[in-house]
């Protein structure tokens, strides 16, 4: 629906404060958690006044009647102190990305503008795992940064973060020699995967 995409208006709404972001950045946050967003106008010629409703799922069937999996605090995977790089061009994906990341001790720098990745490396030193979205919004992809990013630091650990629904792109980013977490990513999945970096590490 054109009301989800980036600046978009209704005819009412010009002239008013606002830059029509507000709901282009909901309908991303919905997706990436699996949720479901509808919304029924009122008058769909004026677009006022609307019913939202929004599904949130309560848990993820699991196959074969297996329990869900919940992290226990005292057997999770160590990453405290990992060092990681996250680079999204999402600034919602990398603020929940940073905090959860602190929240497991792990020393974090973020990047949203590849323009900006020298600066951000220059300041935050070496990372050891560098988590990287796959689709950005230059003409560059992730494949292109974890390239970069090796080129600078040999041992670093490369992780490709997709939504990606293309099935010839999923098989070839499958076929790498790094890490592919399919969104949306689970904490317990993230922390699984950085820790086996931590090991090796260690």
């Amino acid at each position: 629906d054109r009301v989800f995409q980036e600046f978009y208006r209704s005819r009412d709404s010009v002239g008013a404060p606002g830059l029509g972001l507000g709901l282009s950045i909901v309908g991303r946050l919905v997706e990436r958690l699996g949720c479901r967003l509808q919304i029924d106008f009122t008058d769909p010629s004026s677009r006022t006044g609307a019913r939202i409703e929004l599904d949130v799922p309560i848990g993820v069937e699991q196959p074969d009647g297996e329990a869900p999996i919940v992290e226990d605090p005292d057997t999770a995977p160590d990453v405290g102190g990992l060092r990681v790089l996250a680079v999204d061009d999402d600034p919602s994906v990398l603020q929940a990305t940073r905090a959860l990341l602190r929240q497991w001790g792990c020393t974090v720098a973020v990047c949203s503008d590849l323009q900006l990745l020298d600066e951000v490396l220059e300041v935050f030193g070496a990372p050891e795992v560098a988590l990287i979205d796959y689709k950005l919004e230059d003409t560059r992809t992730g494949l292109d940064v974890a390239d970069t990013l090796r080129s600078r630091f040999p041992d670093i650990g490369l992780v490709i973060v997709t939504g990606e629904s293309d099935a010839d792109v999923l098989q070839m980013l499958k076929e790498s020699d790094m890490p592919l977490l399919e969104k949306p990513v689970s904490p317990h999945e993230l922390r699984l995967t950085l820790s086996l970096f931590r090991t090796a590490i260690d």
